[in-house]
């Protein structure tokens, strides 16, 4: 029988499996081989030097198993190994090893079973001076690993042992041979505790898988020869042509491995508003080699997640080409500041109770919208034909970016659109208005954050238009208390008997003198007095016609009646006062009849 030196492991793996996305991981089945040889260690004796059992505890200093001398053929031939005997009596007559091509081999304490009496020191516990006739029971040892990750699914132990044998795995079942009963091996081994017949006793044991372990195992095999002599019915031979007690064995372990592993994908919306429903959805995906129970996802926001689909043969299994859909719902809280943010985690149970677990995170994004609009303009107040030039800011308030922002002003029209603003960036605008009576108007901006939702401000400005409204010195001439026409009480402020400057006459009397002959001073005093009696009235004065005005003022106050017309005919430089008065005359004409910004009363 071919012989290996060392326990020997045989390992098959079967072939790998992979998923599209997922790492490679190793799956399948496989065996391993633990056999008899030198490499298996003695670790106790019972020796029965002197008629009595005696238990020698090797644990802590074991030897080594020596192979056996097969006999061929028995018992006159004991070859010296190697060579092995191939074919010998022992093979033959437990030819199962032989047959399945087992790396087991015939191992035993010492050569000869007298061999304690001639190889151990006569003081020592192994020495046993009549070993060949009272027998011998040796305690085999073999430690083998089971790998992390191997889970066994049959154990079957084939032994043989001359004459009998017992075998046991770990703490396990201890199983016997036909030709021993148990307490054998602290008998006298005569031939009722240990038969002669049937002495290559050959046995098939199914180690149960409880016995068995992940890591370190050992396999224990009690083997012994019997008591020899003609008190037990034994015909004495001589102990050169005896056996020690001698044992052959192959425990066949099948295995299977797994790779269990899950993964999760969890999506959802990029944002949100409070008080918005956010829906999540999580693809679980088998990304090990073996089908996983108890499948279950949970949130970190302490949501229920609801399996949708996905058990495609409905075995309730997440199978290694299954995806499994879970949804959940969270509500947004009102005040909510800062992102959603969560963990999902998938859980799965594996056949050998493999616990695997994923996690993927997501992050909802809660927009804050808003928008401020601010209007002002330069001033309140203004006259016909000002202009008005407004202030308008408008600003992202919110704490997101704004789309499609609209500005639209109800009197100037729309000011912009498809602005962008981000957080805290503002825009601002300065339309010019030329009003011509009181105008109050509005402006809206409107922007759309990224899930559309519509935000909207507004600012209203007045301004107040004071024109007023003229009349020509003529309606004054005819207003003062002097009639004909009814008073206007705006004579009150200037008083119609007052004397104009100086002319030596009152504002009423000037009023009423003609300009015959081209007179200068009375047309522009009738003017100025029309003008002057306007603005006391309420009428704005545009600046250009104050600046008239307050030339005419000056005029007046350095030259009457007389002068005037006498610079008619004088020098050039009396000409041009003359064309003076008559020029600012012009100018405050206009102003009266409606016609420099302030319209004439209707």
């Amino acid at each position: 029988m071919k012989k290996f030196i060392s326990t020997l492991l045989v390992l098959v793996l079967a072939v790998a499996l992979a998923m599209p996305g997922a790492s490679t991981v190793a799956a399948g089945t496989g065996s391993m081989t633990v056999v008899s040889s030198t490499s298996t260690q003695i670790t106790g004796v019972y020796n029965k030097a002197g008629g009595v059992s005696n238990f020698v505890d090797l644990s802590s200093a074991p030897i080594s198993a020596v192979a056996a001398w097969e006999p061929d053929p028995y018992p006159n031939t004991y070859p010296v190994e190697p060579p092995e005997a191939i074919d010998s009596t022992w093979d033959n007559g437990v030819n199962w090893f032989e047959n399945n091509g087992s790396t087991a081999d015939w191992i035993w304490e010492t050569h000869l079973v007298n061999d304690p009496a001639t190889v151990y020191d006569p003081a020592g516990s192994l020495y046993d001076a009549n070993a060949a006739i009272n027998g011998r029971v040796i305690l085999f040892e073999t430690t083998f690993n089971i790998p992390a990750g191997y889970y066994p699914t049959s154990a079957t132990l084939r032994v043989a042992a001359d004459n009998g044998w017992e075998a046991w795995v770990n703490t396990g079942t201890h199983h016997l041979s036909a030709t021993v009963i148990a307490g054998w091996e602290t008998s006298n081994l005569h031939e009722v505790y240990l038969k002669t017949s049937g002495w290559q006793s050959y046995g098939t044991i199914t180690i149960p898988l409880s016995e068995l372990v992940s890591g370190i195992n050992k396999l224990y095999v009690l083997a012994g020869n019997e008591y020899f002599a003609a008190d037990d019915n034994n015909t004495p031979t001589p102990a050169s042509k005896y056996n020690p007690g001698a044992t052959i064995f192959q425990l066949d372990i099948n295995y299977e491995t797994e790779a269990p592993d899950i993964s999760v994908v969890k999506t959802g919306p990029t944002y949100a508003h409070e008080g918005d429903t956010i829906d999540y959805t999580y693809e679980v995906s088998n990304t090990g080699d073996v089908p996983l129970s108890g499948v279950a996802v949970t949130d970190t926001l302490g949501i229920t997640v609801s399996y949708g689909d996905g058990d495609t043969n409905l075995d309730t299994k997440l199978d290694t080409d299954e995806t499994w859909t879970f949804t959940a719902s969270y509500e947004v809280s009102v005040d909510t500041t800062g992102p959603v943010e969560n963990t999902a985690e998938a859980l799965g149970t594996s056949p050998h109770l493999i616990i695997v677990t994923a996690q993927d995170n997501w992050s909802v994004v809660v927009l804050h919208p808003d928008i401020s609009v601010t209007k002002v303009a330069d001033t309140t107040q203004y006259y016909i034909d000002g202009s008005v030039t407004y202030t308008i800011v408008v600003t992202n308030t919110g704490d997101c970016t704004l789309y499609n922002i609209s500005v639209v002003d109800d009197k100037l029209g729309t000011l912009d659109t498809g602005l962008t603003l981000d957080s805290g960036e503002s825009k601002t605008y300065y339309p010019v208005a030329y009003p011509v009576e009181n105008i109050t108007n509005t402006v809206t901006a409107t922007g759309y954050d990224a899930l559309d939702g519509e935000v909207t401000d507004t600012a209203t400005e007045t301004v107040i238009i004071e024109h007023g409204f003229t009349y020509t010195w003529g309606y004054w001439k005819t207003h003062s208390s002097y009639g004909p026409a009814p008073y206007n009480d705006t004579w009150d402020l200037l008083d119609e008997d007052a004397t104009f400057f100086l002319s030596g006459q009152t504002y009423y009397q000037v009023l009423w003198t003609s300009v015959a002959g081209g007179n200068a001073y009375y047309q522009l005093a009738h003017q100025y007095i029309g003008a002057q009696l306007n603005v006391l009235n309420g009428a704005w004065m545009r600046a250009d016609v104050q600046a008239a005005f307050d030339a005419a003022t000056g005029l007046l106050n350095q030259y009457n009646p007389a002068q005037v017309m006498s610079f008619k005919k004088g020098t050039t430089e009396q000409k041009a006062i003359f064309a003076q008065f008559n020029s600012l005359a012009g100018i405050l004409d206009n102003y009266n009849n409606g016609l420099m910004g302030t319209p004439h009363a209707p």
